[in-house]
Parts: structure tokens; C-alpha cells; sequence
């Protein structure tokens, strides 16, 4: 219903943003989302960005997926502890994304503050995995909310790397990458979670999944790097 209501609201009120010059004819192989992902990549840029974008959902899906077990096998929460706990996740994400982006890129630049986040996903994934107390996942909640910002950083990065009337067709292209995390995220994550809390489990490890996904936003470093790293000493606009 919520849905429905949106694209109501969608219609009614958003204004076409496109200007008519930059509109093209409809293509039933560019409106497929795996075409158009294909059709995107066409540079080392939106290559490494979006194999980024995969990697970082991918790696989100052990908070996304197994926190609701994970905080029970740790900490014995119950469902209204869980549920405060998600609820106070998404506060801070509202307020990190609302608050911090402008000045922060402003401070940083897009690609070095994407790094950054990066560098400190990957430590905040080590510390959920590492937390022995309950209450140590709120303060590690405010500090692992920085990777939120990800994705306007990366989608301003990646939106400067097509014309005006492919702007669409990327964000087509972003949503199949993360739909595919979400389709294999969940599987991978909640498996690694079973293999190191089952009886007879080789080791003991509840927090094995945030140390994959620790593993993965690593990888991202090298992979963003690699993609960006012409970039003006004045601006974060990126050279094809």
C-alpha cells in the first residue's frame, strides 16, 4: 500500500527533471536492468564503482541480515531490545545523511572521504564482531552509521561519468547491483553465522559474518582506488 501511495505521490507532484533535448527513445534492451548494467560499465571508473557498490551491500547484509540472530546468540537480547536497536540505527542514519554529508564532502572531497568511510567500515565490522556487552553496539552503531554516507558520495562520483540522458539508466544500473546482494547477501551471511555457532562447530564465533564483511569492505579500498585515482588535485571531477 505504502508503495502504491508513492507512486502516486511520484506522479502527482515530481516534476520531470529531464529537459526535453536530453530525453532519447525508448529501448526495450536498454530498460532491461542486466543490459543496462552492461551498457553502464563501459569504463574503469563505473566498473570499479559498482563492483564497490556490490561489495559494500554485500558486506551490509551481516548487520542487515543476521543482526536479529547475532544479538540473541551474543547478548541474549529480546525482540524489543533488537528492535530498539535497529530503530536507533536507522535515527542515526537519517541524521548522518541529512547532517553530515554536504560538510564532510565540502571537508574531504567525494573520493577521499569514500575512502575513508571505507577504511573505517572495515574497522567498525572488526569491533561489532569483537563486542562483549550489549551496550557496546549503540556507540558502535554511531560509528559504523559513517558508512551511510556512501552511497551519495559514490552516486555523485558515478553520476559525473554519464551524460544527461543516461542519468536513468545508472540509477537502473545501481539498483540491479544491489538487488543482487540482496538476493545472495542474506544467504551467504546468515550461512557463515550457522557455520560458527551450530553444535560441534569447529570454532566458536558468533561474529564471524561482520569479520567476512570486514574482509570485503577491505577489498573495496584497493578496488575504489584503483577506479578513481585520476582525480584533480582541486576537485573530485574524475578523468575517463
Amino acid at each position: 500500500g505504502l508503495a502504491f501511495l508513492t507512486v502516486i505521490v511520484g506522479w502527482v507532484l515530481l516534476p520531470e527533471s529531464l529537459r526535453v533535448e536530453n530525453r532519447r527513445a525508448f529501448t526495450l534492451r536498454r530498460a532491461n536492468p542486466v543490459g543496462s548494467l552492461f551498457k553502464i560499465c563501459r569504463t574503469r571508473i563505473l566498473v570499479g564503482l559498482m563492483t564497490t557498490w556490490f561489495l559494500v551491500q554485500f558486506a551490509w547484509q551481516s548487520f542487515g541480515t543476521v543482526w536479529p540472530y547475532f544479538t540473541l546468540e551474543r547478548f541474549g537480547w529480546s525482540e524489543i531490545e533488537v528492535g530498539l536497536s535497529t530503530a536507533f540505527y536507522g535515527i542515526i542514519a537519517a541524521v548522518f545523511q541529512g547532517l553530515l554529508v554536504a560538510p564532510l564532502v565540502k571537508r574531504f572531497g567525494e573520493r577521499h572521504l569514500t575512502l575513508l568511510i571505507l577504511m573505517q567500515g572495515v574497522v567498525s565490522y572488526v569491533l561489532y564482531a569483537l563486542a562483549g556487552a550489549g551496550w557496546m553496539m549503540y556507540p558502535l552503531i554511531v560509528f559504523g552509521s559513517f558508512a551511510t554516507l556512501l552511497g551519495p558520495c559514490m552516486q555523485s562520483i558515478a553520476s559525473q561519468q554519464v551524460s544527461e540522458d543516461q542519468q536513468g539508466e545508472l540509477q537502473g544500473a545501481i539498483a540491479s547491483v544491489i538487488s543482487l546482494t540482496l538476493i545472495a547477501g542474506p544467504v551467504a551471511m546468515s550461512q557463515i553465522f550457522y557455520a560458527f555457532t551450530r553444535e560441534g562447530a569447529p570454532i566458536y564465533a558468533p561474529g564471524a559474518h561482520f569479520i567476512a564483511s570486514a574482509c570485503l569492505v577491505m577489498l573495496c579500498v584497493p578496488v575504489f582506488w584503483w577506479a578513481t585515482h585520476r582525480v584533480t588535485a582541486t576537485s573530485d571531477s574524475i578523468g575517463v
